[in-house]
């Protein structure tokens, strides 16, 4: 992954200088980088192209001395209307049952078979619905992170 850092110039750490710290790309994973004391958001990106518009961002405060950073990034599912499909289909057959079910229920002869279309065609279409809203919805996972010191 590339990394870049934004410094945050509004953190100073108690008794700490006021230097500027670094912004800009950083390096490519993985990678060693000497940073000034304080605080940087990380914004990590995908090399490849495939996964270009995929990234994470994290929040880093460096102190004084050695520390290891080492980030497990967050994942973003966009849904793609191919997982509409297999609700789409449920939807479709419940709304032909519901439809046949009416039909037959207004005959006098077929009470029965048409109660249970309607009341089969009512549940698909619930549960259709149901399905669709859960294939729309795009999935996160945020990244994490572990930081520890190294004393010299």
């Amino acid at each position: 992954m590339r990394v870049a850092a934004k410094f945050d110039p509004s953190f100073i750490p108690p008794g700490g200088a006021t230097e500027r710290g670094r912004s800009g790309e950083l390096c490519v994973t993985p990678c060693v980088v000497d940073l000034p004391v304080g605080k940087y958001r990380l914004f990590l990106s995908a090399t490849e192209a495939v996964d270009a518009a995929s990234g994470d961002t994290d929040d880093l405060i460096v102190g004084e001395g050695m520390q290891v950073y080492r980030r497990a990034p967050g994942r973003y599912k966009t849904p793609s209307p191919i997982d509409a499909l297999g609700p789409a289909a449920v939807l479709a057959v419940s709304l032909a049952a519901l439809t046949i079910g009416g039909a037959l229920l207004a005959r006098h002869d077929s009470r029965a078979p048409g109660a249970g279309l309607v009341i089969g065609g009512g549940v698909g279409g619930v549960l259709g619905c149901l399905w669709a809203y859960n294939a729309s919805r795009a999935t996160q996972q945020d990244g994490a992170t572990t930081v520890w010191q190294i004393n010299p």
